[in-house]
C-alpha cells in the first residue's frame, strides 16, 4: 500500500537510499527463504551497528573531522571489522564518495575497539576494511563508460567494492580485499542472497527532513496494522498511539532524527487526517479505518501529492511544543 510512495518527485533518491540500506541489512541478518544455513554476515559471525561516528584527525587539513560510515560490521572471534558505505544513487566514485571513504579509512582499529566496547563488548581488531556498496544496475551502467570503469577499478585498489540487488545477491567485485576471513570472502564471492522485498528495519535514512519522517511513520504504521498483507486480528477498530519520544527512541533509534522534525511530521499527518491528538496523555492516535481510507486507491495519489508539496526547508510555523 505504502511501499515506494516516496519514490515520486524529490523523494525518489531518499526512498532508494532507504531501500538500499534495508537490502544491505537483509544481507547481514540473512534471507529467511534460505533458512538458517544460508550465507549472511550473521552466519559468518558478524554483528553490526548503523551510523557509527568516529572522531578522526585530518593531518592534511590539520583539523578534526567525523567519519560516519553507514554500517559497522565486526567479528569478535576473527578480530575483523568493516566500515561500509551504502549508496543508492546512479553515480560511482564521486568526489563525495571518495571523501567519505577516505575519512572512513582514517579510522583506526583502536577507534573501532572503543566504540564496540561502548555498545557491546571488549574486542580486539587486527584487520579493518573500508568498503562501499552500489546497486548492481549502477555498476552495470558503469561498465559502459571507460571513464567510470577506470574509476571503479581504481576504487578496488583501495577499498572493498560490492554490488547488491533486491531479489539477487550482495557480491564483492574484489573479494580478495577480505584477507583474513575465508568464510566471508567465500560468501561475498558467491553472493549473499537478498530477498525481493526485504523487511523494513530502517524507516528513515540519517537526518531526514519532515517528508522523509512522514513516509517513515506511515510505513511503520502499515507494518503495525498489517501482517503479510492482512489486517491484524485486532480488527478494524485497532488504534496505534505514537509520541515523538517513542518514535525517536524506538522506531528511528539508529539514524539521527531531529525531535522537532518528528513533532512537525506528526502534526502534518494530523492535518492530513491520518491521526488525532490528545493532550491529556500527549500522543497521536492512528486508526486503521482512517488510515485505510486515506490510502485507498482513489485518495492515495492525493495524499502523496500533499506530502510532497511540503517544504522541508521551512517546517510548519504552527508547531505546538507540547507535541
Amino acid at each position: 500500500m505504502l511501499r515506494g510512495i516516496s519514490s515520486v518527485g524529490d523523494w525518489k533518491s531518499a526512498e532508494i537510499d532507504k531501500r538500499c540500506m534495508n537490502a544491505f541489512i537483509a544481507s547481514i541478518i540473512g534471507n529467511a527463504d534460505f533458512g538458517s544455513r544460508g550465507p549472511s554476515f550473521h552466519k559468518a559471525g558478524y554483528k553490526y551497528a548503523n551510523y557509527p561516528k568516529f572522531n578522526i584527525r585530518d593531518e592534511t587539513e590539520e583539523s578534526d573531522e567525523v567519519a560516519k560510515p553507514d554500517v559497522l560490521l565486526y567479528n569478535v572471534s576473527k578480530k575483523c571489522a568493516l566500515l561500509i558505505e551504502v549508496k543508492g544513487e546512479d553515480s560511482i566514485g564521486t568526489d563525495r564518495h571518495l571523501r567519505q571513504l577516505k575519512r572512513n579509512k582514517s579510522v583506526g582499529e583502536a577507534d573501532v575497539e572503543k566504540l564496540v566496547k561502548a555498545i557491546d563488548c571488549e574486542v580486539t581488531i587486527d584487520n579493518l576494511i573500508t568498503g562501499i556498496v552500489y546497486r548492481e544496475e549502477t555498476v552495470q551502467k558503469c561498465y559502459q563508460s571507460q571513464t567510470c570503469f577506470q574509476k571503479l577499478n581504481q576504487m578496488q585498489q583501495d577499498y572493498l567494492v560490492c554490488t547488491q540487488r533486491r531479489g539477487g545477491y550482495l557480491k564483492a567485485l574484489n573479494p580478495q580485499a577480505i584477507v583474513i576471513d575465508d568464510e566471508l570472502r567465500g560468501f561475498l564471492t558467491n553472493g549473499i542472497p537478498i530477498p525481493k522485498k526485504p523487511k523494513i528495519r530502517m524507516y528513515v535514512t540519517e537526518n531526514p527532513c519532515v517528508k522523509g519522517i512522514m513516509y517513515g511513520i506511515l510505513d511503520y504504521i502499515q507494518d503495525e496494522f498489517f501482517s503479510e498483507g492482512k489486517i491484524q486480528p485486532t480488527g478494524e477498530n485497532r488504534e496505534i498511539f505514537l509520541t515523538t519520544v517513542f518514535l525517536k527512541d524506538e522506531v528511528f533509534k539508529e539514524p539521527h532524527v531531529n525531535s522537532d522534525n518528528i513533532a512537525t511530521a506528526l502534526r502534518e499527518l494530523k492535518t492530513l487526517g491520518f491521526c488525532t491528538y490528545t493532550g491529556k496523555k500527549p500522543r497521536f492516535g492512528f486508526q486503521w479505518k482512517r488510515f485505510n481510507r486515506l490510502m485507498s486507491s482513489d485518495r492515495r495519489q492525493e495524499t502523496i501529492n500533499k506530502i510532497n508539496s511540503l517544504d522541508c526547508s521551512n517546517p510548519s510555523k504552527t508547531l505546538d511544543s507540547t507535541y
